[in-house]
């Protein structure tokens, strides 16, 4: 069975020169494309429109919920693939993730396909649970990240897209916790890969298990917790979704404090964030 028709979203933030190699990867080809540039060096770096696709050119970061807003207001395909600039889909990406939903029994469900994620530098996936020969797995709530999901526009549309009170860090897990809520449905796909900078990942060993430390920068780490509160404040910790974030974002800082440099001055910075999204006004 052919793929369904979808559109692919980049998201463009001091793009590599090769930043388009993971969109025209893609087979087959997305019906619709649509090129966020955000910043002068990414409005620099697109150039050119490229055939078939929307530009959206913005010389102050909007950040990713930004660009899904931009996306779900230009396309008309009933799946939306989001790509992220230093992202790259195996060759078979697109036929393995329709192929999964075609067989799925909950295939009306399902609000997000996604893919296994391999670090670029290590080579692997960061979630241990997973291997390529895993099998599909419908999952409530769903907990992906921005890029290589392949997402139904309906449901995006019908929970009002990603929350633009975040920038970055974060939009994919709030927007997993709303559509949780609103009772939809993602399908993992293990064989479907996409290749990812997972930050600066590094492998650790520690009680017979690895552990992974992903080197964020001190500025991201506020980030982090600065979005981290809001989403608290938002949803609260009665959401299963919230308790996953917060799970997530407490091993996370654990490995920091375990395995990488500067931890005091990023433990600051994160706890910094956290009282800045605390006491920030809501919307």
């Amino acid at each position: 069975m052919a793929p369904d028709p979808y559109s692919a979203l980049v998201v463009l933030f001091e793009p590599p020169a090769d930043w388009a190699a993971g969109m025209q990867s893609l087979r087959p080809s997305p019906s619709e494309s649509v090129v966020v540039a955000n910043g002068e060096q990414a409005i620099e770096r697109v150039g050119i429109s490229l055939p078939g696709t929307i530009l959206r050119l913005y010389p102050e970061n909007r950040g990713i919920a930004g660009a899904y807003s931009a996306a779900l207001h230009s396309i008309s395909t009933e799946w939306l693939l989001f790509l992220d600039q230093d992202s790259t889909p195996d060759p078979e990406f697109i036929v393995e993730m329709f192929a999964a939903l075609h067989s799925a029994a909950e295939s009306e469900s399902v609000a997000v396909i996604t893919p296994r994620i391999t670090d670029r530098s290590l080579g692997v996936s960061s979630d241990r649970r997973e291997h390529p020969n895993s099998s599909n797995q419908i999952r409530r709530p769903p907990r992906f990240i921005n890029s290589g999901s392949l997402f139904r526009v309906r449901a995006l549309r019908e929970i009002g897209g990603a929350w633009e009170r975040l920038h970055v860090d974060l939009v994919d897990s709030e927007l997993a916790i709303r559509l949780d809520q609103a009772g939809w449905a993602e399908l993992h796909v293990p064989t479907a890969t996409l290749h990812h900078s997972l930050g600066h990942l590094q492998a650790h060993r520690m009680l017979r298990r690895v552990v992974f430390a992903t080197n964020h920068s001190a500025a991201r780490r506020e980030a982090i917790g600065k979005g981290l509160a809001l989403v608290l404040r938002r949803h609260g910790l009665s959401s299963r979704g919230t308790r996953t974030v917060l799970r997530n974002a407490i091993g996370n800082i654990i490995s920091m404090l375990l395995f990488e440099e500067d931890r005091l001055k990023k433990l600051i910075a994160f706890v910094r964030g956290m009282r800045s999204g605390w006491f920030d006004h809501v919307q």
